[in-house]
């Protein structure tokens, strides 16, 4: 034994080329096998993690990204460092370490080593983009690449030097086989792939009244749990119609015709009273007729309309100031000027506008109760009602809100917003694919409530909620108001900032939230929503913060979106399906036939011709896959589950085995 520990060391030579292998199986000597197959990994992990260092930092794209895949790069790009550490460790080591060329004693050296790299991949990876923060951010300005992907790209071009330095050691058949390995294993036309799904899926959306803004939600939409939809232009036609004139009295007058369609007749008693209605609709009015079309918010238009049945006048009206309408006031309001006096009128919500009057048209004192009987019998028969107010004021320079008193209530008109036609069925499409659609508007509880009922989305009068309550629960603390939100379908007077506070607490509950928006205060809730929906005829604000516009302002094409974003999702698994169970077998046949004592079973250049196969044009093929005919009968997907699921890895080991063993079958 001393003797033996005495004999010097012997260095072997590193031959011109791999040894060959035996070509039976089990194989002559099979220790020497299992120190192949050793070196083999030990060679090919780091080139291998290297592109797949390249591979993340491409694939963490925002354009080609969808929230799935961005934990898989992300895994990915820390792999990276796993190659970065061991080819530094092969530097440092100066090993040779080749087929059937490793010492027994270095055994315990390789473990250790793989030991040291898993413990310190996560640290160095932190410190890396910790210490190279800025150049990281000064290459995305001048690239168009965020951080993420410059970290996985410059991680994986740093990998490349210690992992080269080893080339020369190697002679030139593994060269060429470790790098044709590595490029053919790796499927680098995954992003493309990627991208080309959602465009596709984007294309398909723009062809049903569908504009994506953002790439990333033409998948994003098909997984949505729920959608919080406005009332008006939405689910109904955004066409309203005056049919009610309401005085304090008692007095109704019927209003004929639909929609902007001047063809209609006011029909009643006393009509001075109802032309004095539609002559302040008139006068306190943003909306404005160009050659026979109308312009400005909806009910405005109506009250034109109403103004012109009527052939009333404003040419000796002269307008002093005016108070735009805003969703938090629940009014306008406008000075004038009319035979030398200064006026004031209030057109809003019965209850704010009652509450500037101290007078009542036809009552000798105020009587709310009354009005407020008007108010709720019109809305519980579906009726957008509008209160209108007058007073004479002080004629003077300026005025501010501070002059809005002592007014006189003359009286209501009641306005009709058809339903769409498909936003029932629609309703229940989404119903049947596990989607909860709620309704939130700025219109009276009893309002919503019918519109509600006619759509099939309450059953009850406790779905239904109001302002004043969402405000009590919020300060009530988080889970009860949670809690209080999970329970309603229909919120009712909700202000752009309690419409806020409804998306985040659904977002809390572990939903995933699409919101629809056309107004400037919708803007907040668009952007907190996980998918912010903007109605083609709303704002340019709205507009711009929203991940994409509906051209029609119809629900029916929110469904439809929902239903491509499912098609491209489920290509998406296919695409991964395909590439990556090709990929698998690749590799699992290069290895097992090392580790099996066969010959080489592919060259560098059948490799690349696999590579060319796999990672062409069949992928591309599965983009422009149509779906199944139930997609929208399935449940929506957990947000927060992986896209690498079970049935998927299920999926890429099984084709993967599959393809191994045929290729093993009819090489051995």
């Amino acid at each position: 034994r001393f003797e033996r520990n005495r004999r010097p060391r012997l260095r072997l030579e590193r031959p011109a080329r791999f040894p060959k292998p035996a070509r039976r199986w089990p194989p002559r000597n099979p220790r020497r096998a299992r120190k192949g197959l050793k070196a083999l990994l030990w060679h090919c992990l780091p080139v291998f993690l290297v592109s797949a260092g390249l591979f993340a930092g491409l694939l963490k794209q925002p354009e080609g990204m969808t929230r799935g895949f961005r934990k898989f790069a992300a895994g990915i790009q820390k792999l990276s460092i796993f190659g970065l550490m061991a080819g530094a460790i092969q530097y440092m080591t100066g090993r040779i370490l080749l087929p059937g060329m490793i010492p027994l004693e270095e055994a315990m050296e390789v473990v250790c080593s793989i030991a040291i790299v898993m413990l310190g991949s996560m640290p160095l990876a932190q410190l890396l983009q910790l210490l190279l923060k800025r150049p990281f951010c000064w290459i995305g300005r001048h690239t168009g690449l965020n951080q993420e992907s410059t970290t996985g790209i410059l991680i994986g071009a740093v990998s490349v030097v210690p992992a080269l330095a080893m080339v020369p050691r190697m002679d030139n058949r593994g060269k060429v086989v470790n790098i044709a390995f590595a490029v053919s294993a790796m499927p680098e036309g995954l992003p493309l792939a990627l991208t080309m799904a959602l465009t596709i899926a984007s294309n398909r959306m723009a062809r049903r009244n569908v504009i994506v803004r953002q790439l990333k939600a033409a998948e994003s939409l098909g997984s949505c749990t729920v959608i919080a939809s406005d009332k008006t232009g939405t689910l109904t036609v955004n066409q309203q119609t005056a049919k009610k004139i309401v005085l304090p009295n008692g007095e109704e007058y019927l209003v004929s015709g639909t929609g902007y369609k001047e063809s209609g007749k006011v029909t009643g008693s006393t009509m001075s009273y109802a032309e004095e209605i539609g002559l302040l609709g008139a006068i306190n009015n943003e909306a404005k007729q160009e050659k026979g079309e109308y312009f400005g918010d909806s009910i405005d238009i109506a009250f034109l309309v109403l103004a012109n049945k009527l052939k009333v006048a404003t040419n000796n009206i002269t307008k002093l100031e005016e108070v735009p309408y805003e969703s938090e006031n629940k009014y306008s309001a406008v000075f004038y000027e009319e035979g030398g006096k200064a006026f004031c009128t209030v057109k809003g919500s019965p209850e704010t506008v009652a509450s500037f009057c101290s007078k009542v048209n036809f009552q000798s004192r105020k009587d709310l109760d009354k009005l407020k009987e008007q108010n709720e019998a019109l809305a519980r028969d579906g009726y957008r009602v509008i209160a209108l107010a007058k007073g004479q004021i002080e004629k003077k320079d300026s005025y501010s809100t501070k002059d809005i008193k002592d007014l006189t209530f003359m009286g209501m008109v009641a306005f009709i917003d058809p339903m769409r036609n498909q936003a029932k069925d629609s309703i229940k499409q989404c119903r049947q694919a596990g989607i909860k659609v709620l309704m939130i508007t700025g219109d009276h509880p009893l309002t919503a409530f019918s519109i509600a009922r006619d759509l099939s989305l309450v059953t009850s009068e406790e779905q239904v909620t109001t302002g004043d309550e969402v405000e009590k629960y919020y300060g009530m603390g988080e889970a009860d108001f949670d809690s209080f939100v999970k329970e309603k379908i229909v919120f009712a007077r909700v202000t752009p900032l309690q419409k806020l506070y409804i998306v985040e607490s659904l977002k809390r509950q572990g939903e995933f939230v699409a919101v629809t928006g056309d107004g400037v205060n919708d803007a907040p809730a668009l952007k907190s929503a996980n998918i912010g929906v903007a109605m083609g005829s709303g704002t340019d604000i709205a507009r711009e913060t929203s991940d994409m516009i509906i051209i029609d302002d119809n629900f029916e094409s929110i469904v439809s979106g929902v239903e491509e974003g499912r098609i491209a999702y489920a290509n998406i698994r296919k695409i991964l399906c395909f590439l990556l169970s090709c990929g698998l077998s690749e590799a699992l046949f290069f290895c097992l036939s090392i580790f099996m004592g066969l010959p080489m079973p592919l060259t560098a250049v059948q490799f690349l011709w696999l590579n060319i196969v796999t990672d062409g044009l069949q992928d591309f093929a599965l983009s422009f896959e149509r779906g199944e005919k139930n997609i929208l009968r399935e449940k929506p997907r957990n947000p927060k589950e992986s896209i690498f699921d079970r049935s998927l890895l299920r999926s890429i080991l099984s084709n993967g085995l599959m393809m191994t063993i045929i290729s093993l079958a009819v090489w051995t």
